[in-house]
Parts: structure tokens; C-alpha cells; sequence
């Protein structure tokens, strides 16, 4: 996944928090190199768009799609973030960017 080049001047093995949003992700139909899987686990309808609840490894992922999209409970999703809306933060909190 690309992000702000000057992540590139951290030093090796720092500690980072990526930061993504709700909509920030694609849901992508096949598992590939640059896609991230969870299972659903709980759909909220919310007029135009739906959040999508889903677990990883104990982690809560949360995604907001298009209400068309159609995913069910318990189901495995891929999904994509797409790169200029992840986020960087070392480990004082502050934004890594150019």
C-alpha cells in the first residue's frame, strides 16, 4: 500500500499507527497482495450507505459501503484501502507527511 513518502524517513522497525477510515476501503471480489480480509459480523443499513462490522484476529474493522453492496453475516470480505486516504502516526501521535 502506498502512503505519504516521507514515511520513508522513519527509522527502520518505528513504531507506527495506520489510520484508515470507514470509507476509505473497496470491497474487492478475490483475496490479493494488497487486500485486507475480515468476516462480517454485524450489518447496519443506514439509508444510502451501510456500515459493515468485521473481525480479524480479535480486531473490529469497520467499513462503510454503498447501500447496494450486498454482503452477508459471517461472510469473508476482501477489501482494498485505497493508499492516499491511509493515514501514518508515530508514536507520539503526530502525522508522518510531506
Amino acid at each position: 500500500m502506498a502512503v505519504d513518502p516521507a514515511v520513508q524517513n522513519l527509522d527502520s522497525g518505528s513504531k507506527v499507527t495506520l489510520g484508515i477510515r470507514p470509507r476509505a476501503y473497496d470491497i474487492i471480489g478475490e483475496a490479493a497482495e494488497d487486500t485486507f480480509s475480515a468476516e462480517v459480523d454485524l450489518i447496519e443499513p443506514m439509508g444510502a450507505e451501510t456500515l459493515i462490522h468485521m473481525m480479524e484476529s480479535g480486531t473490529d474493522v469497520r467499513v462503510v459501503v454503498d447501500r447496494t453492496v450486498r454482503l452477508e453475516q459471517g461472510e469473508r470480505v476482501h477489501m482494498r484501502c485505497r493508499p492516499e486516504q491511509a493515514h501514518v502516526f508515530n508514536t507520539e501521535g503526530d502525522r508522518v507527511f510531506s
